[in-house]
Parts: structure tokens; sequence; C-alpha cells
């Protein structure tokens, strides 16, 4: 019975594994964190006095990112050219600030905020 139970133990764990790496690794996961980066540095960006600009430490290869000053939306570059499952995230600007920008098949981003207004774009 203990050999049973041992076992069982086991098996749960291992399954249990097995689903956190599949989850983890999925490219709804990396578009929500994308989404969600972004959302973090543009509030930093507007919490900096003045000028700022910020390069995005991954590579966003293979994913569409837009922004406008309502929302971010997270794309996967699929070869039909339409992505079923695309990730929303709302953003919030203060009163007098705006943001837009759109950028695809780079690898580098950057975030830029100039006066009041916020752009994401491919680094140059």
């Amino acid at each position: 019975m203990v050999i049973f139970e041992i076992l069982a133990v086991i098996l749960v764990i291992f399954v249990t594994f097995s689903v956190a790496t599949e989850f983890a690794g999925s490219t709804n996961t990396q578009k929500t964190f994308f989404a969600e980066d972004i959302r973090m540095m543009i509030n930093t960006l507007i919490g900096t006095p003045g000028d700022a600009s910020i390069e995005y430490p991954q590579d966003i290869s293979g994913y569409t990112l837009l922004l406008n000053s309502e929302e971010i939306i997270v794309l996967e570059d699929v070869k039909e050219g339409t992505d079923e499952f695309p990730v929303h995230r709302y953003i919030s600007l203060p009163y007098d600030h705006s943001a837009s920008g759109s950028v695809t098949k780079t690898d580098t981003l950057c975030i830029e905020k100039q006066y009041k207004r916020i752009t994401l774009k491919p680094c140059t």
C-alpha cells in the first residue's frame, strides 16, 4: 500500500510539472508577459520628468505590438495573417497624454516619451 501511495504522489508531481512547463512556454503566456511589461514601462515613462526612452530587453520577433491611448494589443505573427487569441491590456493615461505606435517583424522595440506623447517603435 505504501508503494502505491508513493507512486501516486510521484505521478501527481510529474503531471503538475508537465502542465506548468507547457503553460509557461505557450505563446499566449508570452503575449501576456509582453503586454504587461509594456504597460509597466509606459507607466514608468509617464512618471519620469522630461523626455525619456526605453529599449525593451527581449527579442519580440514573431509578434506584432499595437499601441493606442486606450490599450496595448499583442498578436502572434502567423502565416494566415490573423491571430485567433490576441492579448489586450488596457492602459490609463493622464488627461493630457497620448500614446500610439506599432511594431511588427522586428527584433527590437523602443518606447519613447516626448513631452506628453508615448510612442512605440522599432529601435534604430
